[in-house]
Parts: structure tokens; C-alpha cells; sequence
């Protein structure tokens, strides 16, 4: 009993790690036709409200709570780039903080991708058996 509902509450971890995930991917889509339609245009990249930093490629859009949620939306697929890159590579000693943000994207990575591989293992079986 205890068994069954913990692999039920680890694929629902997953499943919504999946979703994170998808999301992630459509949004820097997104950003990216974005980027290259306003380079067409000429305009500034959204506005006077988010820019980018120079440094390190990531939106920076002020202060307060609604500005910190635009930035987190938008910054989702550069986190996990750097998430997946800073364990892979090792990097500088960072912000412990910072450090364990990066390690939350890695884990809510590690969980989709095992979430995508068991829905195609049983998609395959499930096709392999008609």
C-alpha cells in the first residue's frame, strides 16, 4: 500500500517535472522568434521593462514581485542551461544559495527526462505487443 502510493506520488513528481520541462522548451522557442523579430524591426528587446544583462545572458526586467515573476518565466530555459552546464563542467565557487537553485533544475530535469523515457518504454511495449 505504502509502495503504490509512493511510485504513484514519484510520477506525479515526474509528470510535473515533464511539464516544467515542455514549458521551458516552448518559452525559449519563443523568446527566440521574439528576439529575431524585434532585431528586424530594430526595437529594443521588450520594451524599457526587461532588458538583458551583459555579462551573463539572462532578462533582467527591476523590482518587485510581478518584475521577479516576468524574469523567472523568462530566464527558465537560460537556468536550465546553466544548471545542466555547471554540473557537467564544474564552474567557480558560486553562491551556495545559487549553487542549490542550479541543483533544483538539474533534479527537475533528471526527473523529466526519466519521465519521457518510462511513457516511451511503455508506449513501445504497448505498440510492440499488437
Amino acid at each position: 500500500m505504502v509502495r503504490r502510493a509512493l511510485l504513484k506520488s514519484l510520477r506525479g513528481l515526474c509528470l510535473v517535472s515533464f511539464y516544467i520541462l515542455v514549458s521551458a522548451a516552448v518559452i525559449a522557442i519563443l523568446e527566440l522568434i521574439t528576439l529575431f523579430a524585434l532585431a528586424l524591426v530594430k526595437r529594443p528587446v521588450l520594451g524599457k521593462a526587461c532588458g538583458m544583462t551583459e555579462i551573463v545572458p539572462m532578462f533582467s526586467c527591476g523590482h518587485g514581485w510581478i518584475a521577479h515573476s516576468i524574469e523567472f518565466v523568462l530566464n527558465l530555459p537560460f537556468l536550465f542551461s546553466y544548471a545542466l552546464a555547471f554540473t557537467v563542467f564544474g564552474g567557480p565557487a558560486l553562491n551556495r544559495s545559487f549553487i542549490d537553485f542550479l541543483y533544483i533544475f538539474d533534479v527537475i530535469f533528471a526527473l523529466g527526462v526519466v519521465y519521457f523515457l518510462v511513457w516511451f518504454l511503455n508506449w513501445s511495449e504497448v505498440r510492440h505487443r499488437r
